[in-house]
């Protein structure tokens, strides 16, 4: 049962085969890796890394792939994983947020009533998201809103001796793994991140390893820093114009792509759906070695063992596959990698 959004599709097979029928000369192959999960994967990709991972939603899919790769003796492999922040960036209600704080009425009600034609939201309704982004001191007046923070798993003490608040207040480690942190300015944020050496460093780490295990090479054109120059000195008039979002590569791909796609601004794919929907018949064993963990002395001094605990008693009462992003299969696949890490390599 697919219970996402209207707007966000977990199967967007709908759409490769327009792509496909459009653009012609492509063999398409569609992969499922039914009896793969998380869980499942676990080891394969520690002995990749060598190192632990927070990566999990994706893993059976992205290890899949090259696997695949490889049997189908294929000796290069194109992504674009850095396109949404090179040449199909165009962040609208950032940008519209810009032209009003500029006071550029003219230019932001044509570009607002074309973009509420496009997504299908009002505009009394866009004027207020924009309002806020603009002008932060109308949250004072809005409803309260429930903001979670994602808990410590790290165990304080274990922190203190390690150094890592030390490392938090340092501005070169400040805000990895997040975007909390970035400037509130688009274009200023967008360069802040590409001189994170952590951006570089995640997502090539990764690829170099699965390349080197199933024997091809990667590439992803959209991560050429011949390309990421250009966008990063291109005006973000070009990203954001006349009511689309990522401009820049929907004009780019007129006669390249069908407009189905190439126009489409009302749905979306959403990523690892199925995530808990594949590990409910390893469940049992889940929670089983979670309690082996939990009562591991090394762990304990490691982790912050409390969230660790409550995270497993609401897994022992069944998280359903429609909790894919809930915050405590995160909490215990990440404790679980840790766990198997220090197990298999100390």
């Amino acid at each position: 049962m697919d219970w996402t959004p209207k707007h966000r599709l977990a199967d967007e097979r709908p759409l490769i085969k327009q792509t496909v029928q459009f653009v012609g000369n492509i063999n398409d192959h569609y992969l499922d890796f039914s009896r793969r999960s998380s869980f499942s994967e676990i080891d394969d990709w520690i002995d990749i890394l060598e190192t632990p991972y927070k990566f999990f939603d994706n893993s059976f899919w992205l290890r899949g792939i090259y696997e695949q790769a490889q049997q189908r003796d294929i000796g290069i492999m194109l992504n674009g994983a850095r396109g949404n922040y090179s040449i199909s960036w165009g962040p609208a209600i950032e940008y519209y947020s810009k032209l009003m704080k500029q006071l550029k009425w003219t230019q932001l009600t044509q570009e607002m009533k074309q973009y509420s034609r496009n997504i299908g939201v009002s505009r009394r309704r866009l004027y207020s998201i924009v309002s806020r982004k603009a002008i932060p001191v109308l949250e004072r007046f809005a409803p309260p809103a429930h903001s979670y923070e994602f808990p410590q798993l790290i165990n304080s003490e274990f922190a203190k001796r390690a150094g890592i608040y030390d490392k938090l207040n340092d501005r070169a480690f400040t805000g990895i793994g997040s975007t909390e942190d970035l400037p509130d300015d688009p274009l200023e944020a967008r360069r802040v991140h590409f001189d994170r050496v952590n951006m570089w460093s995640t997502t090539g780490t990764s690829n170099c390893k699965l390349s080197l295990r199933y024997s091809l090479w990667s590439h992803d054109p959209s991560n050429d820093l011949r390309v990421i120059r250009f966008c990063l000195s291109t005006p973000m008039e070009q990203f954001v114009q006349k009511g689309m979002d990522r401009a820049l590569i929907r004009r780019s791909t007129n006669g390249w792509l069908p407009d189905s796609i190439r126009l489409n601004h009302r749905t979306r794919g959403i990523q690892a759906a199925d995530s808990i929907h594949r590990m409910l018949s390893d469940w049992p064993l889940f929670i089983k070695e979670l309690d082996l963990l939990t009562g591991d002395s090394r762990m304990q001094q490691i982790l912050n063992m409390s969230v660790v605990q409550d995270a497993l008693a609401e897994a022992r009462e069944g998280i359903s596959p429609n909790q894919a992003y809930n915050p405590s299969i995160k909490v215990l696949m990440r404790s679980l990698i840790l766990h198997r890490f220090l197990q298999q390599k100390f």
